[in-house]
């Protein structure tokens, strides 16, 4: 129906012709000053069109790149993505609510500090240094630099606006430009580029646009290249900034033998003398030894002194067992299973099965029967009959985000079901920065389970690196009978949180 009006206006409008329509744009302004402005109205230049699209492109890339960032190497949740749109939607009514909100001086260099801040989170997080750990602040500094990009373009885009006459090709652009910039996030660059590179192209964009339109503004002190010190400076500035962020995204793929990008973000295998190594984003998936002694070692967080590496190896010693695992990575967990073991691995992204294929022989060298099952964990358990694991392990990231909804009550509830009476429920909480053992506390509370946290160290000979896992059963007695050895046990704690499908808070659990 709304469509349908639509056409019906434009049709209408059309059969009016321009004379009635000028009137209808003019008609807050006298008649005989209008009829003498209309000759002098020029047609907004090709120049202008691509500013306006431009401008509004731009905050549109922005907005999701700059999601898409935070939320893989973060969590996935709505204090996530609804900050940052709500950030793009502020700038909008602040912009084209008054002139005095803008500042070109004020929200200009705050472009560029709050840009090389991001900048220097890229390659932070790229060398593996991870100075600045604390969320708040990452999070600051990426949605910090979207907020005055934002204010940026749709400030220089209030201050071009034309003509009352020429309205309507003014908001079109506009609305073109966002749906623009949401195409090409969503559809272009997962098929043209391997990796997260918008979020770099959208953040030299903007300073550059920045710089257009201060070229042409004839009130500005900068018009056309007055005061050569200050041009030189901005664009050694951008320059640099694009030469570091160009370099950024040259290092992310430096060692990798194989690059791959999908709607579930940038995988790629890295290959090394000694090893190959999976990552989502900055996060380690899985590596596995080149050594044929070695490449059987279990490592990263799965080795042998690992919580989930003990349990598979000593719960029901000598018995075959029926073991799922939601999520795949390298399929490093594969290597434990043994003759008469059958391993059901439930793996959402396809590509992720075709690298660990490709790349690692973890699973062809599993003694065990293995099924892969391509679908969300939760979805494929909903949808079968008790599956009976003796062992369900919990081992879904997607980059370094949470995987809330596999840790409510009613997902709970799910595990549960497809558990024996006796069976172990190995949850992988391993983060920079969640701690996730209040929320298992609060799974063990609710449904009456004995539990234990399982942290194992770091182990370069053996490929592993510190690990935490929380092991959850209905059978206290499972539990007790697994030797830890060195691996360092606890309780879980009196802090206890539960999670449901409705209610979900990052803010209770962040480490830092």
């Amino acid at each position: 129906m709304f469509a349908a009006i639509c056409a019906a206006c434009a049709v209408v409008m059309a059969r009016r012709g321009s004379e009635a329509a000028l009137k209808v744009f003019s008609a807050e302004n006298d008649s005989e000053t209008a009829s003498g402005a209309v000759a002098e109205i020029q047609r907004p230049s090709s120049t202008q069109l691509f500013l306006w699209f431009a401008l509004a492109a731009v905050p549109s890339t922005l907005l999701l790149a700059t999601t898409n960032q935070v939320c893989a190497d973060i969590a996935s949740v709505p204090f996530l993505w609804v900050l940052p749109l709500s950030l793009y939607l502020l700038s909008f009514i602040l912009c084209f609510d008054s002139d005095r909100w803008y500042n070109r001086q004020i929200f200009g260099i705050s472009l560029g500090l709050f840009a090389a801040g991001s900048c220097f989170l890229l390659w932070d997080a790229a060398l593996n240094w991870h100075s600045i750990r604390w969320i708040a602040v990452q999070a600051a500094v990426f949605f910090g630099m979207l907020f005055c990009s934002c204010m940026v373009c749709h400030g220089e885009l209030v201050r071009l606006k034309p003509d009352p006459k020429y309205l309507t090709v003014f908001y079109l652009s506009i609305s073109a430009g966002g749906a623009l910039g949401g195409l090409f996030v969503g559809m272009v660059a997962p098929v043209v580029f391997d990796t997260l590179i918008e979020l770099h192209i959208g953040i030299v964009a903007g300073c550059l646009l920045l710089l257009a339109v201060i070229y042409r503004d004839e009130s500005s002190p900068l018009y056309r290249g007055r005061t050569p010190a200050a041009w030189a400076t901005m664009i050694i500035g951008v320059v640099v900034l694009g030469w570091t962020l160009n370099a950024h995204a040259n290092r992310v793929t430096l060692n990798s033998i194989s690059v791959a990008r999908n709607f579930y973000g940038s995988l790629r295998v890295e290959g090394f003398r000694e090893s190959f190594i999976l990552k989502h984003g900055q996060i380690r998936h899985g590596h596995q030894f080149r050594d044929a002694e070695k490449r059987k070692h279990p490592t990263s967080y799965y080795g042998y002194e690992s919580g989930c590496g003990l349990t598979l190896k000593q719960h029901l010693p000598g018995k075959p067992k029926r073991v799922g695992l939601i999520g795949l990575g390298a399929g490093t967990l594969a290597i434990y299973s043994r003759p008469g073991d059958y391993y059901r691995i439930y793996e959402i992204n396809p590509t992720v099965v075709d690298m660990a294929r490709e790349f690692f022989t973890y699973l062809t060298d599993a003694e065990g029967q293995l099924e892969t099952v391509i679908a969300d964990g939760r979805i494929a358990l909903e949808r079968e009959e008790p599956q009976r694991f003796d062992v369900l392990v919990l081992d879904a990231f997607s980059g370094d985000a949470v995987p809330t909804h596999l840790l409510t009550k009613e997902c709970g509830e799910l595990y549960m079901k497809h558990l024996n009476e006796d069976g172990i429920l190995a949850v992988h909480i391993t983060n920079r920065h969640v701690n996730l053992m209040p929320v298992c506390n609060g799974l063990a509370k609710e449904f009456g389970l004995a539990a234990v946290s399982a942290t194992s160290m770091k182990n370069s000979d053996m490929g592993t690196s510190e690990a935490q896992w929380v092991l959850l059963s209905r059978s206290g007695e499972s539990l007790k009978k697994i030797d830890f050895g060195q691996t360092a046990t606890s309780s879980l704690g009196e802090s206890s949180i539960l999670w449901t499908d409705h209610f979900s808070n990052l803010l209770s659990v962040m480490a830092n």
